[in-house]
Parts: C-alpha cells; structure tokens; sequence
C-alpha cells in the first residue's frame, strides 16, 4: 500500500493533475463509492459459507480412536457402507469405477464389480435387498443385486456425488449445498433441503451416512465431517480429522477425507479418503 500521508495533508493531496483542488464534498462521494463496493465484495465473500468460515459457530466433537485397518490405495473411495460384517465400497474415476466387497480388518477386496470405462462411479448405499450406486455426470443410477449384476438402471437428471437413506427416502447430495430426497421406489424427487452452517450454505456436500436421525457429510477438500439436521439443512456438528489427514501423509490433492460407515454393534464410524492406504475405526466423544 502507498506511504502514509501527514494528518495535515489537505484536499488538494487528492487533485488530479492540472487542478489545484477537489472539493471536499467530491472527494466524499468518492470515498464513499469506494466503501460500498468493499462491503458488497465483503458480503458476497462471507454469503458463500464453508466450512472453514464458520468452524467455530457450531460445536466441535471429539473423537479417540478405536482401530486402524490397511485400505486399498489404489481406491479412489466414492461410498462406503458396513453390512453384515462386511465393508461395501464404490470407487470412482473413468476406467477404475467399482462396486466392491472389502474385508474390514486385512483391507482385502474379496469381489468386485468393475463399471464401463465410459463411467464414472459415485456414491452407494444398501436399500433392502439391493445396492444403489450414483455417477457422477452420467446421470445413471445403478440397482445392483448382491452379486453387483445390474438389476435397472435409473434415471438422476443431476451430478450424483453421496448416496443414503433414513428408512423411508433415500438421500442424495450432488455437490452443492442441497440434499435431495428421493422416493426409493420410483427414484423421483420428493422433496429437498439445502444445508447451512450458522445461516450460511454450506456446499460440496460429498459422501452421506444417515446415524441416528441425523446425516453426516464429508465435504470436499475439507477434512471435516458435518452432522446435518434432515429437517430443516442445519449443520448442529463437525468432526475435524485433520490428524489423520495429515498421517497418511499423502500429497496428491485428491486424497481427500471420504468415506463414512457407521457400525451400529458398537456406535463407531469408519472412515477413510481417496487413495488412502488406511481405514480408521473412530469413537465419537459428545
């Protein structure tokens, strides 16, 4: 910024060349343009809302860990799901979308459901007897059996990134700050909310996991976790797992936090990130 000027500078300091003096009520309306376009830039900033603008509006939860799994790093996670003992994990990127079945503690996969190379695979999650799985821009929604053969394919007029459900619809994030709200038999629209953190949006809503009324996100290129009111969008909660994050210690700036599974045997989550070469088994503290 330009040198300080004397408090004793007058007016005439801010004449434009070949004047001797501006008036005092022009120099006013000047500075006063000058202050409203900061403030509008100001407020289209804060309007914006991430999750690093407002971490300290809402409660922050501690969290021990339980355990520590190896994980494919070769997978660039997409959704993660624990059912029956086993962990179910969609990856994504074209040419190396899957649908697979993982051993929880070795990591190993133990099947596999490789996708067209034309896909790019996203978000899954178990709805009865039958895995759903999003694409991000292919506007498909997979209906898979358990040996991940297609059983229909869906049409989701949208990008598709997190897939889960409360019991009645299914939930469906597409990168913005909105959740859908799906009718699991026809796969039409039903309703939305968007989500917001202390009044302001919060988008890049990835990965979902419904836990106990509420749903939980990763967003992207954030290493938090977000506990979102189904209701009304409000994030209530956040879990920072920037410890882990910087553990793996990987520096592709795709690797990031995704991946959440809730195991109700014992009420902890695992986690993990794309590409990451480990699963983290988390206790939440209230």
């Amino acid at each position: 910024m330009p040198a300080r000027r004397s408090s004793r500078s007058s007016s005439s300091d801010f004449a434009p060349p070949g004047s001797r003096s501006v008036p005092w009520f022009r120099s006013f309306w000047l500075w006063l343009t000058v202050a409203i376009v900061l403030g509008l830039i100001l407020l289209r900033t804060l309007g914006r809302g991430t999750v690093a603008d407002d971490r300290d509006a809402v409660p922050t939860l501690g969290w021990e860990r339980v355990a520590v799994y190896p994980h494919d790093f070769t997978a660039y996670t997409q959704g993660l799901t624990l059912h029956d003992g086993k962990l179910y994990e969609s990856t994504g990127r074209f040419g190396e979308s899957s649908m697979r079945e993982v051993e929880v503690t070795t990591g190993r996969v133990l099947r596999r459901r490789e996708l067209d190379d034309s896909i790019f695979g996203e978000g899954s999650c178990r709805w009865e007897n039958r895995w759903l799985m999003l694409t991000w821009k292919n506007e498909i929604l997979f209906e898979l059996d358990d040996s991940f053969a297609t059983v229909a394919e869906h049409e989701w007029p949208h990008q598709g990134w997190g897939l889960t459900h409360d019991g009645r619809r299914l939930i469906v994030s597409d990168g913005t700050e909105r959740l859908f709200f799906l009718d699991p038999k026809t796969f039409r629209e039903i309703g939305h909310v968007d989500v917001t953190m202390d009044g302001r949006r919060l988008d890049h809503l990835n990965e979902l996991e419904f836990i106990d009324g509420y749903v939980w996100a990763n967003v992207w290129y954030e290493n938090d976790l977000v506990k979102i009111d189904p209701a009304d969008g409000r994030v209530v909660a956040r879990v920072d797992l920037t410890e882990l994050r910087k553990e793996v210690r990987l520096a592709d700036p795709d690797a990031v936090v995704n991946g959440i599974a809730y195991d109700a045997a014992d009420g902890t989550l695992l986690v993990t990130g794309k590409l990451w070469p480990k699963l983290f088994r988390i206790r939440l503290k209230d």
